[in-house]
């Protein structure tokens, strides 16, 4: 299978930008972007992630002592149509390990980014991702992607979209960098992507596109307003096209663990989570949003309405 989009196409796309034809990182963009509209290259990059969650599911397997029946086990992780049985129930009678897919695809994707010096986590002992509690403007988000920093966990994006569908495109990214013929380190290419916003004016928009988004956050809906959009189902510069294939009956075949979590995964944010309580528990390690004390809600409710509700569990609010 050859990627979707030639090389001519996705230039013609990007010179909409001001000057980057002549950025250093040029060719590794359109690299990037015609790694990911490549199906069959995608799967291969997501090889070594799923034997990384093998392997840790059976250490957390063997160190976990946490037993739950299998309904309390279903309504933890919300995976539902009976895939988790053939992986973790086959063998008992009834019984599982709450603590058996505990940051399973979290831990595994932080392994591979800080290995490849992504900002992850601050001076945690067990560095994480940044959470997004609400929406944030596209300077900030730039701010984010210019700092290195994975596009950690968003509970509040479209189902469909996925909470860990962009750092799933970079791990394929970060595996496959010789295959890809990228010129510079991954990082720095995530990095450089950054830089770039299409002029005000541009689209029949006022929001302001970025790199970004044509390089690897594509659309796959109708509405006109968006200028990026997927070429079909299986185009993963859109993380939603992704998402889907990684869901689906085919990806179970050879990405069980994958494909188990992250149906879990949509089938729990269908139901919208609270921004507030949600907040209120990863930051203050609180249970909801009326457990906190009254610096505790001044704090939390400057930051949510102002568009600035990016938190790293390692170095604080962003």
């Amino acid at each position: 299978m050859a990627p979707l989009v030639t090389d001519p196409e996705i230039k013609k796309e990007l010179a909409v930008f001001d000057a980057i034809e002549t950025d250093e990182f040029y060719e590794d963009f359109v690299r990037v972007a015609s790694f990911l509209s490549d199906k069959a290259a995608v799967i291969l990059g997501l090889e070594g992630l799923e034997g990384r969650l093998r392997e840790k599911a059976e250490t957390q397997w063997q160190q976990s002592t946490d037993y739950v029946d299998r309904r309390q086990f279903y309504a933890y992780y919300g995976i539902l149509d009976g895939r988790l049985d053939r992986l973790v129930l086959s063998h008992l009678t009834g019984r599982s390990k709450k603590g058996y897919f505990k940051h399973l695809v979290s831990s595994s994707l932080t392994d591979l980014e800080m290995a490849r010096s992504f900002a992850v986590g601050g001076e945690l002992l067990a560095p994480r991702a940044q959470y997004y509690l609400g929406p944030v403007s596209p300077d900030i988000f730039r701010q984010q992607i210019l700092a290195g920093r994975p596009q950690g966990k968003d509970p509040f994006v479209d189902p469909g979209h996925g909470e860990y569908t962009h750092r799933i495109q970079w791990y394929a990214i970060m595996s496959l960098t010789s295959n890809i013929q990228l010129t510079h380190a991954a990082v720095d290419v995530y990095k450089a992507i950054g830089r770039f916003a299409a002029p005000e004016g541009s689209y029949q928009s006022t929001f302001q596109w970025g790199l970004w988004d044509a390089v690897c956050d594509r659309d796959n809906g109708t509405a006109a307003v968006v200028p990026f959009k997927a070429v079909s189902a299986i185009d993963f510069r859109c993380p939603n096209c992704l998402n889907a294939y990684l869901r689906s009956a085919d990806a179970h075949v050879n990405m069980p663990y994958l494909n188990a979590f992250l149906c879990g995964r949509y089938e729990k944010r269908l139901k919208p989570a609270d921004p507030l309580d949600y907040a209120a528990r990863k930051v203050f390690g609180k249970p909801n949003y009326d457990a906190l004390d009254g610096g505790e809600q001044k704090d939390l409710m400057s930051r949510l309405p102002t568009l600035r509700a990016v938190y790293d569990p390692g170095t604080g609010w962003r």
